[in-house]
């Protein structure tokens, strides 16, 4: 994978799947580096072998991702992810590496680079927030138009684009050029249009209760480690999820959805041995 990104080596064939996908792929690698980032910070003094292995890969991982990744926003998600274990671990030496790192990025935004582009920002022009947004304002336009024609049962799995085309082909207020997209970009919304408004609702409140088994394992003492771990993964699903499509592909559904699976198992676990072994 490295030799192919980095020389452009054609060592296989890929024709489908997370290696044909760079997008897809450094999503996963993102997911799969801060979860070896919490479990790095919470093993550093126990398991010294296991955490060096968890640190190498984490390095690994946000370094591909600020190298390879072709999103704009990826990198900046993968970062704050690894913050926000950093600020929830409860370990000094996660306190100091959290000053480290806001004074290095205190450093990093009055640089320079930085400084000569804030001179001359324009968040006025409307050309800026066009660029920003990369056609997700098209999508959730023509998504929104979607939806409205099939509310209650939605469009179907697959019909997206059919729909999408028609829309922009029958609307006399939007341009007649614009790309046609497969789906709506974003895992928060493309329930709700393919499946309709139950079903949108319905799913938001799984997102929302995995994120709730997430912040309850935080409290309990058997399942901390892999919670930490989980919520940051949970984090790049959740946000680079509402500009992006791709967290919610078969690829990447193991190490997501397998991650919670064993999460609530060990509360389950723990919650049970606590009823059997009751403390007075």
């Amino acid at each position: 994978m490295f030799l192919e990104m980095r020389y452009g080596w054609k060592l296989f064939a890929y024709r489908s799947g997370i290696f044909d996908n760079i997008n897809q792929l450094m999503t996963g690698v993102s997911m799969l580096g801060v979860l070896n980032w919490a479990m790095f910070l919470e093993n550093m003094w126990d398991k010294r072998i296991l955490s060096a292995l968890s640190l190498g890969v984490a390095v690994w991982s946000i370094i591909c991702v600020l190298e390879y990744s072709t999103s704009d926003i990826l990198p900046f998600i993968c970062v704050i992810s690894y913050a926000l274990v950093l600020f929830l671990c409860e370990t000094k030496l996660a306190l100091f590496m959290l000053l480290f790192f806001a004074m290095a990025s205190s450093f990093y935004l009055i640089g320079d680079g930085n400084i000569r582009k804030l001179s001359s920002a324009d968040f006025i022009e409307i050309g800026y927030w066009r660029r920003l947004l990369n056609h997700r304002e098209e999508i959730l336009t023509v998504s929104s138009r979607i939806f409205s024609k099939k509310p209650l049962l939605g469009v179907g799995a697959g019909n997206f684009g059919a729909y999408y085309n028609d829309i922009l082909q029958s609307a006399k207020d939007l341009p007649k050029k614009l790309q046609v997209f497969d789906h709506t970009h974003n895992i928060w919304i493309q329930h709700f249009v393919a499946h309709g408004a139950f079903a949108g609702v319905f799913f938001a409140c799984f997102l929302l209760s995995s994120l709730r088994l997430i912040i309850l394992g935080l409290c309990s003492n058997r399942a901390r480690k892999l919670s930490l771990s989980a919520l940051g993964m949970f984090f790049v699903f959740l946000v680079y999820g509402a500009f992006e499509y791709v967290p919610m592909f078969e690829e990447l559904l193991p190490l997501v959805w397998g991650t919670l699976g064993l999460l609530g198992g060990l509360m389950l676990l723990e919650e049970t041995e606590d009823a059997n072994n009751p403390s007075y």
